[in-house]
């Protein structure tokens, strides 16, 4: 009769109430499989809740799992129809939304509490399936994130590399560190290496990164296991491994040289994201392959204009430090800045600035394009002046004065640069105390190497003969640009005072180099600053003392000492991300990231 009353209905719910008699056990209680089979066919949140509420005290791992799946997959059909909603203009949903927001919540409260519960009988995989789905749903319960991490340490000696893989990305993409794991995941990773996939060691290796573990023991074993599968990975996992290897400073000339190849071979499946990340991690590891560049200056060049602010720059950065920097590539970054330049954060602006002041394309005269990127530029630089970090002003101001020189004969750039110098010599001093001692160094060289140019051109314009009425409108106009920039100098004066006293302030936390502080001490004597410049002459000898004090087996003769202080100069001077741009190149910025690739699901 039951069946008979049922009917053709085939509703979820018929088959919730009325399970057949096969799916119950002895005690009348619904069998494991039947519960994991229902818990997989659910079709809404509130469908799952309410079956989980019904059958929570018979659930097992297994069903645990299917439901954490379940959850995962309604939850992104859930945003997903959230956003169709929202693209037609239709907000009656927003209360649904919330609704089914807090019926995922309670859904998760109840599996985790579970599971929690049963842990001590948890498969690996049922761990990493829990922190999987708790990355997915944005579920960040402490103690449930380190029962998991417990547990897992407890089964460090049976973890699949599945299980590690899935256990780092999940406890990445959530931000939770937890170091103890890290390191036991690190270590088992390396041990099992090469049972890992090509990919998922990639992606582990960042996942690890990203909770705060030195990986280079990881990247070595990548070097040992990922030559000749180079062409398995994909351009995420390209883009992945590059920029790990550049923002943990891990060269590697044959891994490279293969990676390069098989980038090649691929480019035109490379996504812009995808793209421009492989690009800046090259260009930060100081590594150039002649024919991935040019096929990549093909894809860029002609999509340049659907790319996104972040791509435009660190395209446009990393081919012109990649040794192609043609007209086409700057007129094409010039004319996406163009459209949308409020779009382009302080970094941006920094990044595009240095490539094209970087290039080899030195003009006579600058075409229209070029100069309204410029003029544009400068604009955005002083609008955005409140929100430029510490380093990227002292940047950005070196770059105003190569503007200054490269685009000389436009009186309208050699105005806007006037201005915007002085907004940001206002803006520097608050900063300097977050400045690192290499910028904080090359601001102070800047700055007074500024000041006797503009001496320099100062005296030589008023030594030359009084001018009658005739003289020409670019020479008053120049003229009148000197005579601004001569009533600045005290004001720069100052700012390379405070920039020498923060920067010997700073030489006491701070190793540095022997070039770092003579040219310091050098900068400062040229300013006329003779008693900062001493103080800096005192550090310069002290840092040559203890570098010398430290390689006493190679230092013998006079010029032997220099060779060495050399060479360790030009070892630390190559260590950085590009010599030109001080702060604004690395991702990480990223790292701080807003994380410039994702992990791999």
């Amino acid at each position: 009769r039951l069946k008979h009353a049922s009917g053709s209905s085939s509703s979820s719910s018929s088959r919730e109430t009325w399970p057949n008699k096969a799916s119950r056990t002895a005690d009348g209680a619904i069998s494991p499989a039947r519960l994991t089979q229902l818990v997989s066919s659910c079709e809404s949140l509130t469908e799952l809740h309410n079956l989980i509420k019904q059958h929570l005290n018979q659930m097992q791992q297994i069903s645990i799992c299917a439901a954490y799946k379940a959850l995962v997959r309604l939850s992104a059909q859930t945003a997903r129809n959230q956003r169709s909603s929202s693209s037609f203009g239709d907000s009656s949903n927003s209360d649904g939304s919330s609704n089914e927001d807090g019926v995922a919540l309670m859904v998760m409260q109840q599996l985790c509490g579970k599971m929690q519960s049963q842990m001590r009988v948890s498969r690996p995989w049922d761990l990493a399936q829990a922190a999987w789905a708790c990355s997915k749903v944005h579920y960040r319960d402490g103690s449930f994130l380190n029962a998991i991490a417990d547990q897992a340490q407890r089964r460090a000696p049976i973890l699949l590399p599945r299980d590690i893989s899935q256990l780092a990305s999940a406890f990445a993409r959530m931000e939770y560190k937890h170091p103890q794991l890290a390191q036991l995941l690190l270590q088992q990773a390396v041990v099992k290496a090469q049972d890992f996939e090509p990919w998922s060691l990639v992606h582990t290796a960042w996942a690890l990164h990203m909770l705060g573990v030195d990986c280079k023991g990881l990247l070595l074993a990548v070097v040992q296991h990922l030559p000749g599968k180079c062409d398995r990975l994909q351009p995420l996992d390209v883009a992945t491994l590059l920029w790990l290897m550049a923002d943990q400073g891990f060269y590697n000339q044959a891994l490279l040289d293969q990676i390069a190849k098989a980038a090649t071979a691929t480019i035109s499946k490379y996504a812009p994201e995808q793209l421009s990340q492989t690009l800046i991690s090259f260009a930060g590891l100081g590594f150039c392959n002649a024919d991935m560049v040019a096929a990549a200056a093909q894809l860029v060049e002609g999509q340049m204009q659907h790319y996104s602010p972040k791509q435009v720059a660190h395209s446009t950065f990393a081919m012109v430090k990649l040794d192609h920097a043609s007209l086409a590539l700057l007129d094409a970054a010039a004319t996406a800045f163009l459209q949308k330049p409020e779009s382009f954060s302080p970094q941006m602006l920094c990044m595009l600035c240095w490539a094209h002041l970087l290039s080899q394309q030195q003009q006579q005269e600058c075409n229209r394009v070029q100069e309204a990127f410029v003029l544009q530029l400068i604009q955005q630089v002083s609008l955005q002046l409140p929100k430029f970090a510490a380093d990227q002003l002292a940047s950005i101001v070196r770059g105003l004065y190569r503007i200054s020189g490269r685009f000389a004969s436009s009186s309208q750039i050699q105005s806007a640069v006037q201005h915007a110098t002085a907004d940001v010599h206002a803006h520097l001093p608050p900063k300097l105390q977050g400045m690192a001692t290499p910028v904080l160094a090359q601001l102070v060289r800047t700055l007074a190497n500024r000041l006797q140019y503009t001496a320099g051109a100062t005296r030589r314009y008023t030594s030359k003969p009084a001018t009658t009425s005739s003289s020409s409108s670019s020479e008053q106009a120049q003229g009148d640009l000197l005579q601004q920039q001569a009533q600045q100098q005290p004001d720069m004066l100052v700012l390379l005072q405070q920039c020498g006293r923060e920067w010997l302030s700073a030489t006491r936390q701070n190793n540095m180099t022997v070039q770092q502080a003579s040219a310091v001490a050098t900068a400062l004597n040229a300013a006329g600053l003779f008693e900062l410049a001493a103080a800096a002459d005192e550090v310069h000898r002290c840092v040559k003392q203890r570098v010398l004090g430290a390689h006493t087996s190679l230092a013998g003769s006079e010029e032997q000492q220099q060779h060495v202080l050399n060479s360790l100069d030009v070892l630390n001077s190559n260590s950085g991300f590009a010599a030109e741009v001080d702060a604004h190149a690395s991702s990480s910025s990223s790292g701080s990231n807003s994380r410039s690739v994702a992990n791999r699901g």
